[in-house]
């Protein structure tokens, strides 16, 4: 049976059987772990957490898109959880039977702390509902590196600016290394390569030499630089030869060196390999496209709109081709005039002016036509989630595809999109430009 590393792991005795630890003790009973039904699985997960919440010092996920979905699965069944509290049985839609018996074990009726409860999430302003449930937790425990980084201004909301700790960079390949300061910021974080877990080599970003196959694609031997031999401010891809056997496996990962601890280089993950959008001759990559994001958000924020999440596709069916970018958007109590033509158009033309000036040149000619921002349904992005999840996709490590190409998942995107618009005029330095 094939299985992801998380699941592995909390599948293994080694999980079942570890010792008492105070730093890895979970809320969670072990059958929550090995629920299938993720839904059943987060509710009883939280429901504990709730259960427990004066002992938790630490609230966590294995991403920050993960820790945000706990989050707005709470908001949406918060008034369920209660009432299990203060009747002391659990819902009957939890159907998992090894769920129940060891949940029958735990459960008791708790009044007081289902009236708590019931204070704490009755009102329509959520934020800072993690230290409210949980008064004792000191950090969030979650990936925030690469694109998980747009989503730190939210779980800022949530948790009233709690430290976001990313303890390590590892995969599903195997481990890389330790963050020695874990609660640096989201944008400052680096990862020390442990030399013992596997045998790292690197490939420089900016060329490529005499070519041969190895791992899964090719390289070139010249280009391959051992751990120590990286140079600070360069940025590299990641190959690895692992003990389970993976020989000179590039993992798609590009890093930036920033440092060294002792003779151990710390590196800064920046992106996956990889261009996401491209039309002519333009390359838009996944940093590239996330500053765009963060530029037209911060206009967002004038009107109390936040982007909840985003995707985007290169659109060919008519000539000239277009970027299309994804939107769900967060409005509350914004000013009725936030999702208005001249506001997001206005948005267009902020992410098109972040774009490469290659772009903006194909722009100028005609080559490319107006990048156009497609607004989405509330709840679209959950949505894909379960629609990945019943597709057998892993719901502790789906990330949202920041590029979508074709097929089922831009069909679901089209038929959620409430309204479009485009960018009103060419990009400033196109427009300024002698081409």
């Amino acid at each position: 049976m094939i299985l992801t590393a998380l699941n592995k792991y909390y599948r293994s005795e080694h999980f079942k059987n570890q010792r008492r630890d105070p730093y890895t003790q979970y809320t969670s009973p072990y059958e929550s772990v090995l629920c299938t039904d993720y839904v059943q699985s987060m509710y009883v997960q939280l429901l504990c957490g709730l259960y427990q919440h004066k002992q938790i010092n630490r609230v966590g996920a294995s991403s920050a898109s993960a820790l945000l979905r706990v989050i707005k699965f709470f908001e949406l069944n918060w008034q369920d959880l209660v009432l299990d509290i203060r009747v002391g049985s659990l819902n009957p839609k939890i159907t998992y039977e090894p769920l129940r018996e060891c949940m029958a074990r735990i459960m008791k009726s708790d009044p007081e702390l289902a009236d708590f409860l019931t204070i704490e999430c009755s009102g329509e302003n959520w934020e800072g509902i993690i230290q409210r449930i949980w008064p004792n937790a000191k950090y969030l425990g979650t990936i925030i590196t690469g694109s998980m980084i747009q989503y730190a201004p939210s779980l800022d909301y949530y948790s009233r600016g709690l430290p976001i700790a990313t303890a390590k960079y590892a995969s599903s390949e195997c481990c890389f290394g330790i963050n020695l300061n874990p609660i640096s910021k989201p944008e400052d974080v680096s990862f020390t390569f442990m030399p013992n877990l596997a045998y790292f080599e690197f490939i420089r970003q900016e060329h490529h030499s005499s070519k041969m196959d190895i791992g899964n694609s090719t390289v070139t031997t010249p280009d391959l630089i051992n751990l120590v031999d990286v140079e600070v401010g360069k940025d590299y891809e990641v190959v690895t030869t692992t003990h389970a056997g993976l020989y000179r496996y590039q993992m798609g990962d590009i890093l930036r060196a920033t440092g060294f601890h002792n003779s151990a280089p710390k590196f800064k993950f920046l992106r996956r390999k990889g261009v996401l959008l491209s039309i002519e001759g333009d390359k838009t990559d996944e940093v590239e496209l996330q500053m765009a994001m963060d530029n037209a958000s911060q206009m967002l924020q004038e009107y109390s709109v936040s982007l909840v999440d985003y995707t985007s596709h290169a659109s060919k069916k008519i000539a000239p081709g277009h970027y299309v970018i994804y939107w769900e958007l967060s409005v509350g109590d914004s000013d009725k005039n936030a999702q208005s033509d001249e506001v997001i158009s206005r948005c267009c033309q902020i992410v098109e002016n972040s774009f490469s000036l290659t772009y903006k040149r194909y722009r100028a000619h005609g080559a490319i036509a107006p990048l156009e921002i497609r607004l989405l349904k509330n709840g679209t992005f959950q949505d894909l989630v379960e629609l990945a999840v019943s597709r057998g996709a892993s719901i502790g490590q789906y990330k949202v595809p920041r590029c979508v190409e074709t097929g089922l998942v831009l069909e679901f995107l089209d038929s959620r999109a409430v309204s479009s618009h485009f960018s009103p005029c060419l990009p400033s330095l196109a427009s300024e430009e002698s081409i």
